[in-house]
């Protein structure tokens, strides 16, 4: 990928295009932000090293569940003093945190501060969780959330447009949740506008249908829009892969983008795709450069890619995402395990920056821990096949799911709003033919169906899987 670098001085202009509101004229947190950037690696690794150490030492005097957890493992926390020393700590898993969180609160803390707050998510995997955090962890959010704009060089004077499911929107008088058609928004941009002069955002619900979505859109033009990949997939199909009239960027949030599916939108649309990585539990970890690459938030967080043995991987290999947050005392998550798949990097990014690294988030790995030998494969390729057909293969195509059924049989659900071009199957068969080079004969049946229902979560997942919920055993 050739990409021109950026630089501290580059950075520096662009974010004084900015208007602070007046409050804010002489913060010099995003200055700070910038300098991280650009700072020498070892001076970063170092930095982290010691944030991460406060926290672990921090952890094991106050918070039960490390202090137990640390001494059946034999383990001095306060000898974990470099980022090496974190492989001797155990993962904290999801089932961790879904069942101990009185245990994971720290003692130093209590319940009844007004300054604390719950975040809670149900995931993809439908095991609820819920994170204490301290006021200066969740305002992270916000501070962070534009370094990503700075990035995406958005234009904060201009229209910024949000689709996604009510519960995440701005509320009606009383607290209600905006209704599938109705409009909510602001004056000024909903986390930029604490700190900035901005535009006016406006947004709509994503379980609001398509063709109406895609009305709002050409009603309001946004010059950015946030959503989620899935369903910016299936506004390109439903607008014909046409371009969309105002909007400049786009900022595909909460699940996996494939490199296919960027293609297709970015393609589609004519505009480019921005994105960041983070979770409810964490917040913002990690933001998209222009190479590709994604750049954890190290004022925040810990990043690091692990085998099934939580060791480091080498450089180019993919193991599981863990997270340490360093700025949350109420409730730390030391190694948390996202349920994510990414690449771990190497060497200097070309983007210029200096932060710590990682390549492609490639899969949640919970989607397929269940699910027998071969299935992920499979599933990849079909996805892979879908995402590469000829748009006009897919004009009636307004969403889909793949759906495994307890016998390893599949079935490819369609929502279409009409007669699917004649190729679309055949080639879909042909192609998953190919798909079971290991011997294993397992059907896929393409099935029409009125409505593909969202997850518990609100999230459009492509992929479902009986042997997920209903615990079958995959060797069976």
């Amino acid at each position: 990928m050739n990409i021109t670098a950026t630089s501290r001085r580059e950075e520096q202009a662009f974010q004084a295009s900015w208007r602070p509101l007046e409050r804010h004229k002489d913060n010099k947190t995003f200055a700070h932000l910038i300098d991280n950037e650009f700072r020498d690696p070892e001076n970063i690794e170092a930095s982290v090293a010691r944030q991460v150490a406060r926290m672990v030492t921090y952890a094991g005097d106050h918070v039960p569940f490390y202090r137990d957890a640390f001494a059946a493992a034999g383990i001095d926390h306060r000898r974990i003093t470099s980022l090496a020393d974190l492989s001797q700590l155990p993962v904290l898993s999801r089932f961790d945190l879904a069942s101990g969180f009185d245990r994971l609160r720290s003692t130093q803390v209590s319940l009844q501060d007004r300054s604390l707050r719950i975040a809670r998510t149900s995931g993809s995997s439908g095991v609820p969780v819920k994170v204490l955090k301290t006021r200066q962890s969740s305002d992270s959010f916000a501070v962070l959330w534009l370094r990503q704009a700075r990035w995406f060089r958005h234009d904060l004077s201009r229209r910024y447009g949000r689709i996604l499911t009510a519960n995440t929107l701005y509320r009606r008088s009383g607290g209600a949740l905006n209704l599938d058609g109705d409009t909510i928004g602001s004056p000024s941009w909903m986390y930029a506008g604490q700190f900035f002069h901005t535009g006016d955002e406006v947004q709509f619900n994503s379980s609001s249908s398509r063709p109406d979505q895609l009305r709002w859109l050409e009603q309001h033009q946004p010059a950015y829009l946030m959503s989620y990949p899935g369903l910016l997939e299936e506004l390109a199909l439903a607008n014909g892969c046409q371009p969309l009239v105002g909007v400049e960027g786009l900022v595909a949030i909460s699940t996996i983008m494939t490199r296919a599916m960027r293609t297709r939108v970015e393609t589609s649309f004519g505009i480019p795709i921005y994105q960041n990585y983070g979770l409810n539990e964490a917040g913002l970890v990690a933001v998209q450069c222009a190479a590709g690459r994604y750049h954890t938030h190290i004022e925040h967080v810990h990043v690091e890619i692990v085998d099934t043995d939580g060791q480091p991987v080498a450089p180019g290999a993919s193991g599981r995402l863990l997270v340490t947050t360093i700025t949350n005392p109420a409730m730390p998550l030391l190694r948390y395990d996202t349920g994510d798949i990414a690449i771990a990097a190497t060497g200097p990014c070309p983007c210029g920056r200096t932060l710590p690294s990682f390549l492609d988030v490639i899969g949640r790995h919970r989607r397929f821990a269940e699910t027998p030998e071969g299935t992920r494969p499979r599933v990849n390729g079909l996805i892979d096949q879908l995402a590469e057909m000829p748009p006009e293969w897919l004009a009636n195509l307004r969403q889909y799911q793949i759906h495994q059924a307890a016998d390893r049989s599949f079935e490819l659900r369609v929502q279409v709003t009409g007669k699917l071009h004649e190729a679309f199957g055949r080639q879909l068969q042909q192609a998953w033919a190919t798909l079971q080079s290991d011997g294993e004969d397992w059907p896929l049946t393409i099935v029409e169906v009125g409505e593909i229902q969202p997850s518990p979560g609100g999230k459009l997942l492509d992929f479902v899987s009986e042997f997920d919920r209903a615990g079958i055993d995959p060797a069976r």
